[in-house]
């Protein structure tokens, strides 16, 4: 994780492999990824891309021994965004660093620098989106103020710019794709999350929720949690998992309802009995408060 000043204005963390491989594993990027388009579109310096492109060429090979081939796949399959030129520049560098054992030079990767928020060239057409957008509270995001303002899940309150990621993120996605992103959990009931919960609520495509909880996996004072859309799929339940901080992987509790999950226009994810319990109070206050 970066943790110097530039952290605050541009919310470039470094994710643990743990995270990632989870998320990949959760979205279903484990067999049928041969073809199939994958973007970061805030790579940093590839922590996703580099095992994307790892279990790409473990896949390919399993099938396939021309390598020329696989050059053409990776560099039509695999996409990255990143605002930080330095970054694209080593995301690149660790790619290539990678490929190079299997005899694969020269690859063009569709890893691109430029800001995400005026990319629009991916919508419709992405498998998947996985990654770990920016944190950045709106007030620190200077020249760009207006850009996040215009889109529609930052209409709400403070925003913060990971929320923007999420409507980027289902733009980005095809008519089967499939998300996971690591975010903070604030969006669940801060004003700033309301046409993002609003939006999840109308698709019921978000599928599964992990939440890290207690647990820090970035050296940073907010709780996290993991979530995972699949846009072919619209659900009344949602698997809800926590995260075991030995074995740094999720552990299923339950299936959660979403009209258990959704208590006064807020989200909530816990045991069933825990929000029967919660929904009773909500109640019980709003009709005392009147």
């Amino acid at each position: 994780m970066m943790t110097n000043n530039s952290s605050k204005y541009t919310g470039a963390v470094y994710t643990p492999s743990y995270i990632v491989n989870n998320i990949l594993n959760f979205v279903g990027y484990n067999d049928s990824i041969l073809n199939k388009h994958i973007i970061d579109n805030s790579c940093g310096e590839g922590a996703f891309l580099i095992e994307i492109v790892k279990r790409y060429v473990i896949k390919y090979f399993s099938i396939n021994k021309d390598p020329k081939e696989l050059k053409v796949q990776l560099e039509t399959y695999i996409h990255g965004i990143d605002y930080n030129e330095e970054s694209v520049s080593n995301c690149k560098y660790n790619l290539d660093n990678y490929c190079k054992q299997y005899g694969l030079k020269n690859i063009d990767w569709d890893i691109n620098s430029g800001n995400t928020l005026d990319i629009n060239n991916y919508d419709g057409t992405m498998d998947f989106v996985v990654g770990n957008p920016p944190y950045v509270r709106v007030h620190n995001l200077e020249t760009f103020y207006k850009k996040v303002k215009g889109f529609s899940f930052a209409q709400n309150g403070m925003t913060d710019l990971y929320i923007v990621f999420f409507e980027i993120g289902f733009n980005m996605l095809n008519k089967t794709g499939k998300m996971g992103l690591i975010t903070p959990s604030s969006f669940l009931r801060s004003k700033a999350g309301t046409n993002l919960r609003k939006a999840i609520s109308q698709s019921k495509n978000l599928i599964k929720v992990i939440d890290i909880g207690h647990f820090q996996p970035f050296n940073a004072l907010t709780y996290t949690m993991i979530t995972i859309f699949d846009k072919s799929i619209r659900s009344d339940k949602i698997e809800y998992f926590t995260f075991d901080e030995n074995t740094l992987s999720p552990i299923k509790i339950e299936d959660l309802y979403y009209d258990q999950v959704f208590i006064n226009k807020k989200m909530y994810f816990s045991s069933s009995d825990d929000l029967n319990f919660l929904r009773n109070i909500e109640n019980y206050y709003l009709l005392t408060s009147r």
